[in-house]
């Protein structure tokens, strides 16, 4: 896992950790206080570290759960990348055109897998929807239509951390931002 200002890093990594033949190795991140928290949630396996870099080369894990302010996904991608190992951001996957862009075109050189969590995907209810859908418990399906939103985390969906509401109410960290 790459920086966890992104609170999804503390419900990703519950479903990380309780995943069968799924083994989170490391985490890292340069704010001592969150790696601190992280440590308390993960196994004496897990490795943390403050810089991405050294993670990447002494771990050499499979893939890279980036959880950052959504501008600065790309950087964190690209450092993934150049040691060809696959990524997932959380949506969005960028803030702009070009960093989007950058991103793709990083992973295609690479030859790796990158990936954009659409992690309303994997709330129980909808895991449940999915479940019964594909049993044909339901019935056959012959078409879905949804629709959905939120006002933010600040609207009572709960917040973890100050940094999160920080970053994600500000239009240049966030891409869209909510409305305040």
């Amino acid at each position: 896992m790459a920086n966890l200002l992104h609170d999804h890093a503390w419900w990703f990594s519950d479903h990380v950790l309780q995943t069968p033949d799924v083994e989170l190795v490391g985490v890292a991140d340069e704010r001592e206080h969150l790696l601190d928290r992280m440590r308390q949630k993960c196994p004496p396996s897990v490795r943390f570290y403050r810089e991405l870099g050294p993670m990447l080369d002494e771990l050499q894990p499979d893939g890279l759960i980036v959880l950052a302010p959504n501008n600065q996904h790309r950087p964190l991608v690209e450092e993934a990348a150049r040691r060809k190992i696959h990524c997932v951001t959380d949506q969005p996957m960028a803030t702009n055109y070009a960093d989007a862009l950058a991103m793709k075109e990083a992973a295609g050189r690479a030859g790796i897998k990158l990936m954009v969590n659409p992690y309303n995907l994997w709330e129980p209810n909808n895991v449940e929807l999915f479940r019964r859908a594909n049993s044909r418990e339901i019935g056959e399906i012959y078409e879905v239509t949804a629709t959905r939103g939120m006002k933010g985390p600040k609207m009572g969906l709960g917040v973890f951390t100050r940094e999160f509401v920080k970053w994600l109410y500000a239009p240049r960290s966030a891409g869209m931002g909510f409305p305040v």
